[in-house]
């Protein structure tokens, strides 16, 4: 089954890719759907693990593994595929290729989240970065699609170096088994350079400051639902990769670096936050938004605190949940020829007052309002970040005013107001609405039951060694 959820997509992207375009996105959906179905009952199953020969001379195994993080984040991805697709219109050109693309990097990511392999993780790794890249070139920017490959190449190939020195450094390992590594520690010098190496790789795709440059013009010039699908899921597997390899076998590296670890994501998460209080276009307030977000979760990673390590992963789902549900709503004020400039915006809630309450709704699980998604993560990093270092907790903590401030900002100059200088428009549709649905759910429960979350990331973590 696990197999399944990985192939599936990629086989049904080929088949998609030559499908006349008014057919390719519903059999897209149709897939990505079966996806979402099949994680949901691999993980009420409590699928076991698959291992089959692959590269036996590099110690590279078809190995898959679902427990409750990596099902969480494989749900994550199918759900978001899913919405993303239901919220594509006819303005998306050659369609068929679009949902091809769709389906290949959703496939990519499932490898990637439930890859048990160090060889299979890193193929996947590199594999989800053809169909992004294309998806930003094609229907987005030219120039914003190759800064991201740029970026992304820079972090690959050091992620590369990093698994020559594990094959024929000193290590000499031949099996790149998660369980084989954690059995045989690495000499300290080693660890440390594979620390940098890693953290560098993963830290592209997060991203943090200052290797970030390339997040704003994509999420700024990309589609909506792409723009959702990369922001909600795939900074998510930068953070899952530097919590899985980092938190298994670099402890003791990551345990010496923490001041210089915990100072780079406290610049990212004060750089973000107040880049996002000076941006006048929706998208790069949420661009800037993310990057401050992901750095509050890569605190609670680098702090080596079991209690911010499940803040952070809960956090994962929810960032995942309040960005690609803004991102889709923003997809649907430009579907309305409506500027993405917040100074020509305001009122949009007078004539489209379902929009108007699902902005309120996650806009506030962003800022980290109780009773919503994003505020026990944000607790749980900051109660474990201040066990370790007040002083650190502290300035988070102020980072919390502003990502309030922005988010705040950001309602009222959208929805606020009479509307007298908008167009006429429509309230969402029963389809735009039924997109949402979904996410606003979770967003909900996962706020007011984060329990239910914290237990299956609690017992996920001990079976990988971290307690």
């Amino acid at each position: 089954m696990l197999t399944a959820i990985v192939l599936l997509p990629i086989v049904a992207a080929a088949a998609v890719g030559w499908l006349p375009p008014s057919l390719a996105r519903r059999l897209a959906f149709v897939t990505a759907l079966a996806d979402l179905a099949l994680v949901i009952l691999a993980w009420l199953n409590q699928a076991p693990l698959e291992s089959y020969p692959w590269i036996p001379s590099l110690g590279v195994e078809w190995r898959l593994a679902l427990d409750g993080v990596t099902g969480m984040l494989a749900g994550l991805a199918a759900l978001l595929v899913v919405c993303a697709l239901a919220a594509t219109t006819e303005r998306i050109t050659r369609q068929n290729e679009y949902a091809a693309l769709m389906l290949l990097l959703l496939g990519f990511l499932q490898g990637v989240f439930l890859a048990s392999n160090l060889g299979v993780f890193y193929i996947f790794w590199e594999l989800m970065i053809l169909p992004a890249f294309l998806l930003v070139g094609r229907w987005g920017d030219r120039k914003a699609a190759f800064k991201f490959f740029l970026y992304t190449l820079m972090g690959s190939l050091a992620m590369l170096l990093a698994l020559v020195i594990i094959l024929f450094g000193g290590t000499a390992l031949p099996d790149l088994n998660y369980a084989t590594l954690a059995l045989h520690p690495f000499s300290p010098q080693i660890e440390q350079v594979l620390m940098i190496l890693f953290l560098l790789g993963f830290a592209v795709k997060i991203p943090l400051f200052p290797v970030h440059g390339w997040q704003v013009d994509t999420y700024e010039t990309s589609p909506a639902p792409v723009a959702a699908v990369i922001a909600g899921v795939m900074s998510k597997a930068g953070l899952y990769g530097l919590l899985r390899v980092g938190g298994v076998f670099f402890t003791s590296a990551f345990a010496n670096a923490i001041p210089i670890l915990l100072t780079l994501a406290l610049v990212s998460l004060i750089y973000g936050s107040f880049c996002a209080l000076g941006q006048t276009r929706t998208r790069r307030v949420l661009a800037y938004s993310s990057l401050a977000h992901v750095a509050m979760m890569t605190l609670g990673i680098f702090s080596l605190q079991s209690v911010a390590l499940e803040g952070s992963v809960l956090q994962m789902l929810a960032h995942g949940l309040t960005t690609g549900g803004l991102f889709l709503l923003l997809g649907y004020l430009e579907d309305r020829d409506l500027p993405d400039d917040l100074d020509q915006l305001g009122g949009v809630a007078t004539p489209m007052p379902v929009f108007g309450l699902a902005l309120l709704l996650f806009s506030m699980a962003a800022l980290g309002l109780p009773a919503l998604c994003s505020f026990p993560g944000e607790l749980l990093i900051l109660t474990g970040l201040y066990h370790l270092s007040p002083g650190s907790a502290i300035l988070a903590s102020l980072s919390l005013v502003a990502a309030a401030w922005f988010l705040l900002r950001f309602y009222q100059r959208i929805a606020a107001g009479s509307g007298a200088r908008l167009p006429r428009l429509t309230d969402l549709d029963w389809r735009e609405q039924a997109v949402l649905v979904p996410l606003a759910v979770l967003v909900i429960w996962v706020g007011l039951r984060p329990y239910d979350w914290q237990a299956i990331i609690r017992a996920a973590m001990m079976t990988w060694g971290i307690q």
